[in-house]
């Protein structure tokens, strides 16, 4: 069975946001996805750009969670994902968080699946040992 890790190696803020009149804002956040299943492990990572915090319901660096971050990385991925598949589909429907996680998640396990039963297998015959 495969489990899934989230980690955020950094986040980038913005000292001083005078748009929102806030400090300490968060706007990018450099993520992993870990994903492991027994001896075979495979992951992805990247940043993301965070959408503007909402100036009522800010929440400053000092304070924020994982799971917070998490959901403000997965909204990103998807919106970027939205508009990907928008520019080359104008009728394409938007992606939410929750379909960018799975999607994810499937890519990993795809990533495993193939760890565990390689489609290609390098080497040569063992008579050429001689």
């Amino acid at each position: 069975m495969t489990t899934f890790t989230w980690s955020f190696e950094s986040l980038d803020r913005r000292v001083n946001d005078e748009e929102i009149g806030k400090t300490d804002v968060v706007i990018i956040s450099h993520w992993r996805l870990l994903a492991r299943d027994g001896e075979y492990s495979a992951n992805v990572y990247g940043s993301a750009s965070l959408a503007a915090p909402d100036p009522d319901n800010f929440t400053p660096y000092a304070d924020v969670t994982r799971e917070q971050v998490k959901a403000w990385t997965l909204a990103s991925l998807a919106a970027a994902k939205t508009n990907e598949n928008q520019t080359s589909n104008s009728g394409a429907e938007a992606v939410t968080p929750d379909q960018m996680e799975k999607a994810m998640e499937d890519l990993l396990d795809n990533q495993i699946a193939v760890q565990k039963n390689p489609p290609v297998i390098p080497g040569v015959p063992s008579a050429w040992s001689s």
